[in-house]
């Protein structure tokens, strides 16, 4: 990290400072502001690409808000090591608003927007190793790897390939994928509630209707990925679905998604004549009724009144619903692995009892065996006696008596 430089300010003190941080107070971080910056024809190739991330941060003082902001600046990759080891709670908000510039930047310099992006390894093998608990002796301890190769690794001087891409994704759990492309994304655009109506601006938003929120970015399951996937989020309190991500894509109405969960947008022309926008988004069971009449019904079963439609034909569109994800499914922090490492112990104890009762088992078979070997030895030296006895007796038999019998 000694090619990073890190400065603070604050409002009282609004010039950039080494030391300028206010160390008596505790920081909530607030957002995140980061830019990237490529090489240009007149600057140094050994500096290579730059980055700068200006932290905000909120503070209590005298019974007053305040803040305070950090600015961190260097090697891109210094800056993004430093930012995840540093951000805490707030990782998951600077990863988003990081990926989110780097895709601006992309853009801006290719003027088309890729999804299918090979990732900067290094970037990827930080943030994961730091997710599963480990710093970097402890992780080239754990895939006997060469401390000094892995460090060149996580400098990014070094990008992985698939054959080191594979090895170390057995021991951070995870798709070797993660490590070689950059995460498939999407833009949450809109929020929904079940029970209660919304009003934003001038414009009110009734239960069961998607009311816009400023864009923020989410990752995308892959195995549910296309260029026109969009996803929603919803915020209602106490609802089954509460925090949950709901991914769909848009497409024509389809009688085949009857019963099915969608999106559904219907056009209302009287909203347009005042000036509001014309086209309302609607979350709910999409249902085709006798004669071809449409509506969406109330997927949440406790709201009040859940057979009465929320909306009504026709529709602009009907998207069903590809996927319902909590956002902890496609976030892996440090209890993620911690539960994983117990999991282990505890299938291995277990392994170890099943296997011990096996033992328990074969031993006793075992002494089954040597006690029916013994009785079978006993049973014929019994019946080898018997013959003897019988043979003897024969013998000793007078004729007249054999002839009589």
């Amino acid at each position: 990290m000694k090619n990073i430089k890190i400065l603070w300010k604050t409002d009282e003190d609004p010039k950039w400072r080494p030391g300028g941080r206010p160390y008596s107070h505790v920081l909530k971080i607030e957002y995140f502001d980061v830019k990237i910056f490529g090489q240009s024809l007149l600057s140094d190739p050994a500096r290579g690409e730059q980055a700068e991330v200006e932290i905000t941060y909120s503070y209590r003082e005298d019974n007053k808000d305040k803040a305070a902001y950090q600015k961190v600046t260097g090697k891109s990759g210094e800056v993004f090591n430093y930012m995840i080891a540093n951000t805490h709670a707030s990782r998951d908000l600077f990863i988003s608003t990081w990926n989110i510039q780097k895709d601006r930047r992309y853009k801006s310099m290719t003027g088309i927007v890729n999804p299918f992006r090979q990732a900067n390894t290094a970037e990827k093998l930080t943030k994961l190793t730091f997710e599963a608990g480990m710093n970097t002796q402890k992780f080239a301890e754990k895939t006997k790897k060469d401390p000094a190769n892995l460090f060149r690794e996580l400098k990014g001087t070094k990008q992985l390939g698939l054959k080191q891409a594979i090895e170390y994704s057995k021991h951070l759990d995870c798709d070797p994928v993660d490590l070689l492309f950059e995460d498939l994304r999407c833009d949450v655009w809109g929020h929904v509630d079940f029970y209660k109506k919304n009003e934003i601006g001038n414009e009110t938003y009734k239960a069961s209707e998607i009311f816009p929120v400023v864009a923020s970015s989410v990752v995308v399951p892959r195995n549910i990925y296309t260029p026109n996937i969009k996803a929603i989020r919803c915020v209602s309190e106490g609802s089954f679905l509460q925090n949950q991500l709901i991914f769909y894509k848009r497409t024509d109405t389809d009688s085949a998604r009857n019963g099915k969960l969608v999106i559904a947008g219907k056009r209302i022309d009287t909203l347009a004549e005042f000036g509001y926008e014309p086209v309302r988004y609607f979350l709910g069971i999409y249902e085709v009724q006798r004669g071809g009449k449409t509506q969406i019904l109330p997927v949440d079963p406790f709201v009040e009144d859940n057979t009465k439609p929320i909306a009504t034909g026709d529709f602009e569109f009907v998207a069903p619903v590809l996927a319902v994800v909590s956002p902890s499914a496609s976030k892996r922090d440090e209890d993620y692995y911690e539960l994983n490492r117990q999991a282990e112990k505890l299938f291995k104890i277990q392994r170890q009892q099943i296997e011990l009762q096996e033992a328990k088992l074969k031993a006793q078979q075992a002494e089954l065996n040597d006690r029916l070997a013994k009785n079978m030895q006993d049973l014929k030296r019994k019946i080898d006696l018997f013959e003897e006895n019988v043979k003897e007796t024969t013998a000793r038999t007078p004729d007249w008596l054999k002839k009589r019998a």
